[in-house]
């Protein structure tokens, strides 16, 4: 029973980081092809929240590796920059 709930987080976690990355090149991309930039912000908050995603998957391997803790702090910074977007356009 207990492997299972682990294979299901397992499989969660893939799933929520590929189709984040999914959607923030496909996002990017629409921007980089027809200049349109009014929803610049979102593919920053997806990129903090795939972020988070990395940073969790790193802990749970290994909690002394620095660079879960990094992505967390990386995550937070792109959080900040979506906020100072949306309050400033």
């Amino acid at each position: 029973m207990k492997w299972n709930y682990a294979f299901r987080e397992v499989v969660i976690i893939r799933v929520s980081r590929r189709s984040l990355q999914l959607t923030i090149i496909v996002l990017s991309g629409y921007q980089l092809l027809t200049g349109d930039l009014r929803f610049m912000p979102l593919p920053i908050l997806l990129l903090g929240l795939l972020f988070i995603v990395m940073g969790i998957n790193e802990v749970r391997k290994d909690k002394l590796n620095i660079w879960g803790y990094v992505s967390f702090i990386t995550a937070a910074f792109l959080f900040f920059v979506t906020l100072q977007l949306l309050l400033l356009t």
